[in-house]
């Protein structure tokens, strides 16, 4: 299902530590660290979309995990599940608790027991989910549906946020008494643009992980490329990232072993349109006609100097009609 990720004990994953050597990622090696030494079982991760915090998640549960390879690692997306099978999916049921349930099936919390359980985007679970949630974690111990017997579980509960909890629970979409039960040990994953250190140790990960997986050999990026990559501001964060590198890997003309400027594929049209900067004496189009003027009509100057993503500029141009 598209909800559920679950593994066992694997050194790939094991060995994908934090790249990066931004105080900020230091200072998340250091929690997770923290974290593992302590024995904490319940986590609450904050962050943008694509920030790596299943990517965390996943470093905390196999840390704690290096001297045992069968405690599983359960990620859930919340968004995902269905509505009519939220309950059912998390806590599990009991054969005839309802008309499709033909077998007893075992939910998410025990599939992860004595392991990890990652609940993402929990902010999409129902404030009804919510209050079950809160018992369930609470006492550690669950009924599937249908049923009358308690279970026991013990696992570490990991919960990931891509929005202000608090601003959440003041707008009364998240329950006030679940996030404080959550937020035992909060980590925060601050933005890629807000760590640029970070980038190219990442760009460079992900091309050799491209390569190892049976893509194409590259060396390195250019100069060039590695301004933009530096410049680019990563709406979709590390996520976003990882999806250049490998689209312009797939691209990227036979024969180049250095990847340059003119071969990095940003797919803006896919993001939420950056608008360019304002200016009070002139409209969108004779602001970019005069900038472009500045830059000799250097395309890529002239987006980098409006601040906006180079495939953004140049789709407003076409519909602005600068050629």
């Amino acid at each position: 299902m598209d909800n559920l990720r679950t593994s066992h004990h694997n050194p790939r994953i094991q060995n994908q530590n934090l790249v990066g050597n931004s105080p900020a990622t230091q200072l998340v090696r250091e929690r997770i660290r923290q974290a593992v030494e302590a024995n904490v079982d319940t986590i609450l991760l904050t962050g943008e979309t694509g920030t790596g915090k299943e990517v965390v998640a996943r470093a905390i549960h196999f840390q704690a995990s290096s001297e045992s390879e069968d405690r599983p690692f359960v990620a859930v997306n919340c968004a995902a599940l269905p509505e009519s099978l939220v309950e059912s999916e998390l806590f599990g049921h009991i054969k005839g608790a309802f008309t499709d349930a033909t077998t007893d099936r075992a939910g998410y919390f025990e599939q992860a027991n004595n392991g990890t359980l990652f609940l993402d985007e929990i902010v999409d679970l129902s404030l009804h989910i919510q209050a079950k949630l809160l018992r369930v974690i609470d006492t550690r111990t669950l009924r599937r549906i249908g049923d009358t017997q308690e279970i026991s579980f013990q696992e570490c509960v990991i919960s990931a946020f891509n929005r202000d909890p608090v601003s959440l629970v003041k707008s009364g979409q998240f329950r006030s008494d679940l996030y404080y039960r959550l937020n035992v040990f909060p980590m925060h994953l601050t933005p890629l643009r807000e760590r640029p250190e970070d980038i190219l140790p990442l760009a460079a990960y992900f091309l050799e992980a491209y390569t190892a997986r049976g893509g194409r050999g590259f060396d390195s990026f250019s100069e060039g490329a590695k301004s933009f990559l530096l410049d680019y501001q990563y709406p979709g964060n590390v996520r976003e990232l990882q999806n250049i590198v490998e689209r312009t890997a797939v691209l990227c003309p036979p024969g180049i072993s250095v990847i340059g400027v003119e071969h990095l594929d940003i797919q803006g049209d896919t993001l939420e349109e950056m608008p360019l900067q304002s200016d009070k004496s002139a409209d969108e189009k004779e602001l970019i006609v005069r900038v472009l003027e500045e830059t000799h009509w250097n395309r890529r100057q002239a987006a980098k100097k409006l601040g906006t993503p180079y495939s953004t500029f140049r789709s407003k141009m076409k519909k602005l009609g600068i050629s």
